[in-house]
Parts: structure tokens; C-alpha cells; sequence
């Protein structure tokens, strides 16, 4: 853009500098034609001048030669019209001259006014399409790489969590195991068990977190950086959501339900203490899933039964 500002300028120096040279001349040539029709104006004084002059000496010679005179007063006059339409038609010529002489000047000015201006426009209109597709390919590059670093964070992300589900498999797999010895030590060394599967998951959730924390914070840098570029914004990617199977459950009720499905759940959930679903404790019972909602939160609430995520544990005595 400086170069073209500078190209404009000079343009305008020169086109400046043409009209005063072009304004210098016209004022030489009316300068000119005002000393000519000076020059005229004084011929004119001074053939009024003469003429009064010969007209007294020739009433003071009319005493004689009366013809004579007369003739030569007729060739004289004859000659001072021929002298004054010579010098009329010249001076008429001249000022006509300078009148066309000014209307080429003005049109060959204009000319070259306008084919500067439209070749400014053009070389401007070429170089915002050059930074607008220079954007467009910076803006497309940026979003190609967005993409990418954001479906590695979800695939990183998603393998994490799949290996957190495998390895808490793995591990209810090799506690249903150890279940073959004493009830009690075997509900002990559960729940030493559970514990340490809870201390492990709290860590995963926490790393998973952090994890998350950081391609969010990506994304708002990334939004940050698109947004000084100058174009339109663009959105940042929402973050993964974290994937937990959940069961749905309905709006707390106050109501006192039977103590005997208390009871029953209490068994059922006794019997896994590698933690039992809502739905599988429905199976166990032979009872829909939902009309056991309200007295499983009883239990929970009454610190009977212990829930963690979508799984329910028999309470850990202390």
C-alpha cells in the first residue's frame, strides 16, 4: 500500500506540476494579448489622434483644391479601415487560438487524470484480492490444523477412558475370583478392594480432567489467535464430552416406602459388593428398574447403601 500511495503521489506532483506550467503559459499568452490589445487601444488613440489632426488641417486647407482633398481624405480613411480590420481580425484570431489551445490542455489533462485514477484503482483492487485470498489460505490452514489437534485430543481422550473401563473390569473380574473364601474376609478384602478401585478412579477422573482443562484451554487460545487475524470468527470445537453411562432417574420423592423392599434391596446389594446397577438389582428383584427409584435413594441418603457414578456398593462399616 505505500508504494501505491507513493505512485499516487508522484502521479499528482506531476499532474500539479503540468497545470502550473500549463497555468505559467496561459498567463505568458494572456500577458501577450493584453499588451497587443494595449498596443491596439493606442494605435487606435493615435489614429484618433491623427485623424483630428489632419481634420483641423484640412478644414484650415479647404480654402483650396477642394477635390483634392476630398480624394486624398477618402484613400486615407480607406487605409486606416483596412489597419484597424487587420489588427481587429488578428487580435479575434489569436484570442480564438487561445481559447481552443486551452480546451485541448484541459481535455488531455482530464484524460490522463482519469487513466491514472482507474490504473490506482485497479492495481488497489489487485492487491485486496491478493491479501483476501492470503487470509483465506492462512484461515483454511488454521481450521485443517484445529481439526486435527482436536480429533487427537478425542481419540486420546476416548482411549484413556477405555482403558480406565478395561482395567476396572479386569479388576471386578479378578475380585469375583477371590470371592471362593470366608464371607468375611472375603466382604473385608472387598472392600479394601473398592476402596483402592474409588482411589484409582478419583485419579483417573482427575487426570481426565485435566486432560480436558488442557484442549480447552487450546481451543480458547486457538479462538483467540483466529479472532486477531481479522476475518469472521471461528467457533472453536466443543470439547469431548466425557462419556459415562449413566441411568436416568426421576425427581426425588418424598414417600416412605415398604421396609420389606428396603430389605430386599439391601440383600441383593449385599450380595455384590463389586458394586450392582439399578437395572440389574430391578432383574435380581423381577421388579421394573424405576419403581425401585425412591427406595434406593432412601437408602442412599440414609448412608445404608453407598452410590458412586451409576453403581451401588454395601456400605463399608467403620
Amino acid at each position: 500500500m505505500g508504494k501505491i500511495s507513493d505512485s499516487m503521489q508522484n502521479v499528482v506532483d506531476e499532474i500539479r506540476s503540468s497545470t502550473e506550467a500549463q497555468g505559467a503559459a496561459l498567463e505568458a499568452r494572456g500577458a501577450a494579448l493584453q499588451e497587443l490589445l494595449d498596443s491596439t487601444k493606442q494605435l487606435m488613440r493615435d489614429v484618433h489622434n491623427t485623424n483630428q489632426t489632419q481634420a483641423k488641417a484640412l478644414k484650415d486647407k479647404l480654402s483650396s483644391e477642394d477635390k483634392a482633398r476630398l480624394e486624398a481624405t477618402r484613400k486615407f480613411v480607406e487605409q486606416v479601415g483596412v489597419k484597424v480590420s487587420e489588427i481587429r481580425s488578428g487580435s479575434y484570431n489569436h484570442v480564438e487560438q487561445s481559447r481552443l489551445e486551452r480546451q485541448d490542455m484541459s481535455k488531455t489533462l482530464k484524460d490522463k487524470l482519469f487513466s491514472d485514477r482507474r490504473v490506482g484503482v485497479e492495481t488497489t483492487r489487485e492487491f485486496m484480492d491478493k491479501v483476501h485470498s492470503a487470509r483465506q489460505t492462512q484461515a483454511k490452514a488454521f481450521r485443517d490444523k484445529l481439526s486435527s489437534d482436536m480429533k487427537a485430543g478425542v481419540a486420546t481422550t476416548r482411549e484413556f477412558m477405555d482403558k480406565v473401563h478395561s482395567a476396572r473390569q479386569t479388576q471386578a473380574n479378578a475380585l469375583r475370583d477371590k470371592l471362593s473364601s470366608d464371607e468375611k474376609a472375603r466382604t473385608e478384602a472387598t472392600r479394601q478392594f473398592m476402596d483402592e478401585i474409588r482411589k484409582t478412579n478419583n485419579e483417573h477422573r482427575e487426570t481426565a480432567r485435566k486432560m480436558l482443562g488442557e484442549i480447552a484451554s487450546d481451543l480458547r487460545q486457538a479462538s483467540q489467535m483466529w479472532a486477531e487475524i481479522g476475518e469472521k470468527k471461528i467457533a472453536p470445537e466443543a470439547a469431548p464430552e466425557k462419556v459415562v453411562e449413566e441411568v436416568e432417574e426421576k425427581p426425588e420423592v418424598k414417600a416412605v416406602p415398604p421396609i420389606s423392599n428396603r430389605e430386599k434391596i439391601l440383600g441383593v446389594v449385599g450380595r455384590y459388593p463389586e458394586g450392582i446397577k439399578l437395572v440389574d438389582i430391578g432383574n435380581e428383584l423381577g421388579v421394573n428398574w424405576r419403581g425401585l427409584i425412591v427406595d434406593v435413594k432412601f437408602l442412599v441418603d440414609e448412608d445404608t447403601v453407598e452410590k458412586i457414578d451409576n453403581m451401588y456398593y454395601p456400605k463399608k462399616e467403620e
